[in-house]
């Protein structure tokens, strides 16, 4: 989330800085913009960069693009997160085991382990001391920033060993320690809108039929 208050008084110090004006009612449509794709930790991402190599031709300050564009992650700073989100899973897969169903607050997480085959294939390859993880780490590093990239996350469930034997499912929420490489509730918004759409379609579909 990019808290509006934080946005207006960072924005006001950038103005300054770069020697730029931005009137009140253009700073609102910035953030009515720069909030559907950042959040606190990203704007200020792009807020650093931009003080430090913007140079204003004619008084010009940033445009909305330029803030997106000074806001996205570089490969180094990517690959980073992705090793951090592969930690946070394959310890979540040694301390609580295959039979719970672990949520993610990285939604991204969860998308990759369910493509890598799901939760306790996942947990059988990483939580083993005698299991060699190196491709599969590789795989859920090379996953990991694809998303993060293209920014195509599901609404996820990851279910452990208990639901597959027919016992209660045992869900438990794994926060995550690092910045993460989007806005979280843009994304949530986004995945609401399209389970709502899809709900919709379906009870098209079966009212024409």
């Amino acid at each position: 989330m990019l808290a509006k208050q934080n946005f207006l008084i960072e924005m006001q110090k950038l103005m300054d800085d770069l020697g730029c004006r931005m009137s009140m009612q253009e700073m609102a449509s910035f953030y009515a913009r720069l909030s559907l794709d950042l959040d606190d930790n990203s704007f200020m991402r792009a807020v650093n960069r931009l003080r430090e190599s913007w140079e204003p031709y004619g008084k010009k300050y940033p445009s909305i693009a330029d803030f997106l564009r000074a806001a996205k992650l570089s490969d180094e700073e990517l690959e980073l997160i992705a090793n951090e989100a592969y930690q946070i899973a394959k310890s979540c897969a040694i301390s609580k085991g295959a039979y719970i169903s672990p949520d993610f607050e990285d939604i991204l997480i969860a998308n990759v382990i369910d493509t890598l085959g799901g939760w306790v294939e996942f947990h059988d390859s990483v939580a083993f001391m005698d299991r060699d993880d190196t491709f599969v780490r590789k795989d859920f590093v090379k996953l990991y920033k694809s998303l993060a990239r293209t920014r195509q996350a599901k609404n996820t469930k990851l279910v452990g060993r208990n639901v597959q034997i027919g016992y209660e499912d045992k869900r438990v929420l794994i926060a995550s320690d690092y910045p993460l490489p989007y806005n979280k509730e843009a994304v949530k918004n986004q995945l609401e809108n399209k389970s709502v759409l899809e709900k919709v379609g379906k009870l098209a579909k079966s009212v024409r039929v």
